[in-house]
């Protein structure tokens, strides 16, 4: 746990034939993979018992020399397990898994009959260019306009304020924290393969239980399972779509964050060719009438953070780096400060062949032999 820093934690039920549910606690590595640590029965789904588990992650982990500091914490919506992971961890992010806030406005609008049939698809896409806003100041002036767009729903506004402006569930999004998933998919999928893999899906007593959570362990504590430490940026594949980018001869404009102590480069999106000084200050200070507005202007611009040294660490605000934790724009950056160079196999120029002059020559008649 050393050099990963993102927890998540989730329970899994209808495991042992006493009810019991299982805590399972991973680190998330530089791919959004995740990787378990602890298992632990838990009797009651309090802010004890989860405390205790974590502060025995934190106690072994002493135990064995390593020094565990935690910047993001990823569960559902359980506020237990969120004040647990507070108090022990010393105030990490606390990120929301966006696929449960989805589960819960989905029940939402069944329960409720406010909010007319046909609106809910286009709530549900606006709540998803939200989810893909490229930075905290958008997020928060797009959360605004959205709430303005349906206020004349006031069931459905008191449930998105909730999502929207409560610190414990607002960082659905996934610029809440660059390169870390917003979802616990990773999680959900170890313990479906749990559930599958080792309980063949039959609830097992504690006795018999706790046989194979240790066949679970060996499992997944294989000294040579992979655990990526490093983003995977230069793929064939993202080395082509940088070649393409810088072959278009777009301009990028540095610029210093004093403030902030960072420094960002903004390159031009969709239908640009360079960044205009205006383009900097909307992106910085977002300020739109309306949602559509604000929807509209998505890719117009993007902004790599290029303030860590090591030029694998950089983040970018486009769709692919939120998603992927690479992009080509990332890459074309470092290509042009000469820190990168692309392999001969990223040249997407089509190796053409010269065509004969004139007319296509005519088929010859087969040759026949009396």
């Amino acid at each position: 746990m050393t050099n990963l820093s993102v927890v998540a934690a989730d329970c899994t039920f209808k495991v042992t034939v006493e009810g019991y549910p299982l805590l399972v606690v991973a680190v998330i590595d530089n791919m959004r993979h995740a990787h378990p640590v602890a298992f632990g029965i838990i009797a009651n789904q309090e802010h004890t018992d989860y405390q205790f588990a974590f502060q025995s992650i934190l106690q072994a982990s002493s135990k064995l020399g390593f020094r565990v500091v935690v910047t993001a914490f990823l569960s559902d919506g359980e506020l237990a397990l969120k004040n647990a992971a507070r108090a022990v961890f010393d105030e990490p992010k606390l990120l929301n898994c966006y696929f449960h806030f989805t589960q819960n406005l989905d029940k939402h609008l069944k329960k409720y009959h406010e909010v007319p049939v046909e609106l809910h698809n286009e709530i549900k896409r606006n709540i998803g260019i939200l989810q893909v806003a490229p930075t905290e100041q958008h997020f928060i002036a797009g959360a605004k306009l959205f709430l303005v767009k349906y206020k004349r729903f006031p069931n459905f506004m008191n449930f998105m304020k909730k999502y929207v402006q409560d610190p414990n569930f607002c960082l659905w999004y996934e610029a809440a924290m660059p390169a870390v998933p917003a979802t616990n998919n990773a999680l959900e999928a170890l313990n479906k393969s749990i559930k599958y893999n080792f309980l063949n899906r039959y609830k097992e007593p504690l006795a018999s239980f706790k046989v194979l959570i240790l066949n679970i362990i060996y499992e997944y504590g294989d000294p040579q399972r992979n655990i990526v430490l490093e983003r995977s940026v230069t793929t064939l594949e993202n080395q082509r779509k940088t070649f393409d980018w810088i072959k278009e001869k777009k301009k990028m404009r540095s610029v210093q964050a004093p403030l902030e102590q960072k420094q960002y480069v903004f390159l031009p999106g969709k239908n640009k060719t360079e960044v205009a000084i205006n383009d900097m200050t909307l992106f910085d200070n977002p300020i739109y009438s309306t949602f559509e507005r604000f929807a509209e202007d998505f890719g117009s611009v993007y902004r790599v953070d290029v303030s860590n040294v090591n030029w694998r660490s950089w983040s970018c605000t486009c769709y692919s780096f939120l998603k992927n934790n690479n992009c080509c724009h990332v890459l074309a950056v470092a290509v042009r400060r000469g820190l990168y160079a692309l392999s001969a196999e990223a040249d997407t120029t089509a190796v053409g062949q010269k065509k004969s002059a004139g007319r296509p020559k005519l088929s010859s008649k087969a040759l026949i032999i009396d």
